[in-house]
């Protein structure tokens, strides 16, 4: 039986390269391409929100830097 995921889930339909979906669906068995799917996009946002973050904390350390030499 499968796990039930521990944060709400949305439907969408998602456009993949032909043979990809079932690729997943092999390679990672009884984890199922779904899962996978979401875990792939979830780290994706991970990544881009935390590149986001220390983007805008360089950008403040400037300021404040700038700021303090005046």
């Amino acid at each position: 039986m499968r796990r039930k995921e521990t944060y709400p889930l949305q439907k969408v339909t998602l456009n993949l390269r032909e043979g990809d979906f079932d690729r997943l669906r092999v390679l990672h068995g009884r984890l199922g391409a779904g899962k996978v799917i979401r875990e792939l996009v979830m780290g994706h946002i991970k990544r881009v929100e935390e590149a986001v973050a220390q983007k805008v904390s360089r950008q403040i350390e400037m300021f404040e830097g700038g700021a303090n030499n005046e």
